[in-house]
């Protein structure tokens, strides 16, 4: 992108499909990113380090397993542990996760996923001084805090796309997260004592209470053989309560990048109409988020792909104590808060994968600059800025 932005990513992944003579498939996935936003490597990159560990059982687990419901739906039982170390200029942090679930296909077009516990462990070991003066004056600071994260999620899909047929489709994904609402309840119920910042804890560190929903509906309009027209719209808020005063980082909205609206950089855009210059490393994130894509893709030769795209979108943050002005949501100004962008993509279809270009063109620009009359069409200004022009470069579609 215009920032000069450097960095490579890598993924290592190896999986036995017979573990125990059962058809159990088990898993391990290795990965590893660096990125600077100089044009060099040193010490103050952004590094990230993780790895995880799976088990697919070709059953469920759990009581009443001999029930007809679990046996006609082929219900499988999945186990994840994973550990993640992420180091930024603006912190570093651990997270240690270990989720049990169940998933299963419910129909031909319907697959269904139930994590009754996920349990993640956050440490925040380092916070620069600078980040924390940024933050400390706002509700964020409860973002960026050590806690224990237990999730019970849902999430419901459907796809009918038929892969050995060119035939439009529609996909659908749905989520529901619940945390923290048993651990409280039993808090409450045994009279714990609160903390010095007034939450419970377990294990000497805060735990997190939200819930948090979301769902992405793609429509794919195929024309013909090298035409085809890609409609997308994305709407999630999530919303803390008792025992937290913010979601927890990881839980939290973004906008821009590759995925989203292509014409700023990922984490850059919002909330609202916030305006801020000088990031080195944007990390923009709220609790709403509402996006619309379009675009149209077409064969240009070989396995040459172009696309012409618009997107559009924000993020917000919930009413509240301690919020900026003009980054929360509201009902009558939102709709003013809108980012739009467009561009031209550059793909190359190497059947196994895509290699993917984007370049996203900045045309309503939402953000207000106090010291500054307020022009947010950029098209309209007075003269072309390499900065209103973002490059993306990715693997496979963006939706």
């Amino acid at each position: 992108n215009t920032t000069g932005s450097l960095g490579a990513e890598g993924n290592l992944n190896y999986q036995h499909k017979n573990l125990f003579r059962g058809a159990e498939v088990f898993d391990i996935k290795l990965r590893g990113l660096v990125e600077s936003a100089q044009q060099r490597l040193n010490l103050n990159n952004t590094l990230e380090l993780g790895g995880s560990m799976g088990l697919s059982i070709p059953k469920f687990l759990g009581p009443f397993s001999s029930s007809d419901f679990f046996v006609r739906n082929a219900v499988k039982t999945q186990i994840t542990a994973s550990y993640s170390f992420q180091r930024r200029p603006d912190y570093t942090r651990t997270i240690a996760s270990l989720m049990y679930g169940y998933n299963w296909k419910s129909s031909k077009f319907v697959t269904q996923n139930f994590n009754p516990i996920e349990i993640n462990a956050i440490r925040i070991a380092k916070i620069s001084d600078e980040f924390k003066a940024q933050i400390d004056s706002s509700f964020l600071k409860y973002s960026y805090i050590s806690q224990i994260v237990t999730v019970s999620s849902y999430s419901f899909i459907f796809n009918n796309q038929n892969l050995q047929k060119l035939n439009s489709y529609t996909y659908l994904k749905y989520n529901l997260e619940l945390s923290g609402n048993i651990l409280y309840l039993a808090s409450k119920a045994i009279n714990r004592s609160q903390a010095s910042d007034s939450t419970y804890q377990l294990f000497n560190t805060s735990f997190s209470q939200f819930v948090r929903s979301d769902i992405n509906i793609t429509y794919h309009q195929v024309v013909d053989n090298n035409n085809s027209f890609v409609y997308r719209v994305f709407a999630g808020v999530g919303y803390p309560y008792g025992n937290s005063k913010a979601l927890p980082f990881e839980k939290m909205y973004f906008s821009g990048g590759a995925n989203g609206v292509r014409a700023w950089q990922a984490r850059a855009l919002g909330p609202g109409s916030f305006y801020k210059t000088g990031e080195t490393y944007p990390n923009r994130t709220a609790d709403i988020k509402l996006e619309a894509n379009f675009e149209y893709r077409f064969k240009v030769f070989w396995q040459l792909e172009g696309a012409l795209f618009v997107d559009a979108g924000n993020i917000w943050s919930l009413p509240g104590d301690e919020k900026i002005e003009g980054t929360v949501f509201k009902v009558d100004e939102f709709y003013k808060q809108i980012a739009l962008g467009s561009g031209i993509g550059i793909r190359v279809n190497l059947g196994f994968f895509t290699l993917r270009t984007d370049f996203g063109y900045k045309v309503y620009d939402p953000s207000r600059n106090p010291d500054k009359v307020f022009k947010p069409w950029v098209p309209f200004q007075q003269k072309f800025m390499w900065r209103d022009i973002n490059f993306n470069f990715g693997i496979g579609y963006p939706f």
